[in-house]
């Protein structure tokens, strides 16, 4: 579930003009349940790269990524 969630929140991220890479990892972590909030951190994931090698994702787009 949360796969899609992520996959559906990076796609949707690429699209807004002047989201920092901050605020969408704020952003992505708020809406995770608890478990996937753990996993998260647990992972130490600290940019939407980070996210995209996780979960076998290409995230391409933004500079400041």
């Amino acid at each position: 579930m949360h796969l899609k969630y992520v996959k559906k929140f990076i796609t949707l991220m690429l699209e807004i003009d002047g989201l920092s890479n901050k605020d969408a990892l704020f952003h992505l972590k708020d809406g995770l349940n608890n478990w996937a909030r753990l996993e998260f951190n647990r992972r130490n994931m600290q940019t939407l790269d980070d996210c995209g090698d996780v979960y076998g994702l290409q995230v391409q787009g933004k500079e400041d990524l």
